[in-house]
């Protein structure tokens, strides 16, 4: 099975969190990912989930490179708890739909609101000058 770049972000912390100590070797995780998570691509996640504060290289657990210890931060067991990646990439697409609405909303209301106000421009300018409008 081919994972995305989010799942397989969650599948790490999946990993982490489901372990006892909440830490794990390079070997273990990619053995407990069962190939759905290739020896390439997890520098590129690893690296991701460090860099978001999720995961940590603690000192004095490295060992030769395949024996590198990971371990669980709280802010990645709270973020994994609250749906990972996976949820809050798909809030993220929600957010900005309800945004562009929002915005068209704004533009078509603000557009209305434009010609409602001229209309009634004429209207005044028709009043005072004794023109005579087609509506």
């Amino acid at each position: 099975m081919n994972l995305s770049p989010l799942q397989k972000l969650d599948k790490i912390l999946g990993i982490l969190i489901i372990s006892k100590e909440k830490r794990a070797s390079m070997v273990q995780i990619l053995l407990d990912a069962n190939d759905e998570i290739t020896y390439n691509d997890f520098d590129i996640v690893t690296t991701k989930l460090i860099k978001d504060g999720y995961i940590e290289r603690p000192y004095g657990f490295s060992n030769p490179e395949s024996h590198t210890i990971y371990s669980l931060t709280f802010e990645g067991l709270i973020f994994y708890q609250k749906g990972g990646y996976i949820y809050y990439s798909k809030n993220e697409k929600r957010k900005n739909i309800k945004d562009t609405i929002y915005i068209w909303a704004v533009a078509i209301g603000t557009s209305l609101a434009g010609i409602y106000g001229l209309f009634e421009i004429l209207k005044w300018v028709a009043h005072h000058f004794h023109l005579h409008l087609p509506f």
